[in-house]
């Protein structure tokens, strides 16, 4: 039978519990953050994934994110070596840390009907107020793309090349005026779970225009009958400008492309009049993210008031 410790017992007072929570609080934290970290560095190709996803490209000619990450996957579960070592009452803070993976690890921590009474209030306080916020989070998002999406679209605004290469942040669709695609061109493939997307980057320059390209654009191409690439033949240059990442460029050099030590990205729209679903977007994330923190915060509301002693 499990030894049941209290507040009151020798060496157990409200410091003793707050430190066994705080270690209890560190594991979900650890878990959550690292995990997002990893996802962060696999899609923006940064930091230690994406120095593996660099070595994919030169060795293999494509990325896959997945495998990239899949070394830094077993961060999460660091928290667990904590139960290699012998559970001690006198370390609270490990303890919280050990039984926040193994509940029936060490001595039980029974708290006063009190300090119950005080932590199912909070918890049910914090549940109603993310539940709240989600509904008006997910009733916000509906409408924003409802109204987003029946808008009429605006019609791309004309910009130079020297323009759109100088950085200035712009939103929406924009028309590129002076400017011819290069003939180097590097295909990017990434991977995941099995679903390929080909990505075709081409310089844009001015005609006759010498040195690095201070622009260039990426198309996401679809595959023929046999599986090859099939470049998308536009009228004109039409996209959304934003700031090419340091990890493009330097596959980009690498693939003999030149380019500036800071470059635009035109990143080419679907259509020459721009694509509706981009304008719903926004509206749809908030909605999404609302219907999630409604139900999380439903369910830990209704767990909360079941355990009211």
């Amino acid at each position: 039978m499990r030894d049941v410790v209290r507040l009151g017992d020798p060496g157990i007072d409200e410091a003793w519990a707050r430190r066994r929570a705080l270690g209890g609080a560190f594991v979900s934290t650890w878990i959550v953050a690292t995990t997002l970290a990893v996802g962060a560095m696999a899609a923006g190709a940064v930091g230690p994934v994406g120095w593996i996803e660099a070595v994919q490209v030169r060795v293999l000619g494509g990325v896959s994110p997945v495998m990239a990450a899949l070394p830094f996957m077993v961060l999460p579960f660091a928290p667990l070596l904590a139960q290699l070592l012998p559970t001690d009452v006198r370390r609270p803070f490990l303890l919280g840390m050990q039984q926040a993976s193994s509940p029936t690890s060490g001595p039980r921590f029974e708290p006063s009907v009190e300090v119950r009474r005080r932590d199912l209030a909070r918890k049910v306080a914090v549940a109603t107020t993310a539940m709240v916020a989600g509904l008006v989070a997910l009733l916000a998002g509906i409408a924003l793309a409802v109204r987003e999406s029946s808008a009429p679209i605006p019609p791309p605004v004309i910009v130079s090349y020297e323009d759109a290469a100088s950085g200035r942040p712009r939103t929406g669709s924009v028309l590129v005026t002076g400017a011819v695609e290069g003939r180097a061109s590097w295909l990017e493939r990434s991977t995941t779970r099995g679903s390929t997307v080909r990505t075709r980057w081409r310089t844009l320059v001015p005609p006759d225009a010498p040195g690095p390209a201070r622009l260039v654009e990426s198309v996401v191409v679809g595959t023929d009958d046999a599986n090859r690439p099939r470049d998308l033949v536009r009228p004109s240059l039409v996209g959304r400008l934003s700031p090419l990442d340091d990890w493009t460029a330097a596959r980009l050099r690498e693939a003999g492309i030149p380019v500036a030590g800071t470059a635009i990205k035109l990143e080419r729209s679907m259509g020459d009049e721009g694509d509706a679903v981009d304008a719903s977007m926004p509206g749809a994330l908030l909605a999404i993210f609302g219907f999630v923190a409604t139900v999380v915060g439903g369910a830990l509301r209704w767990k909360a008031r079941r355990n009211v002693p």
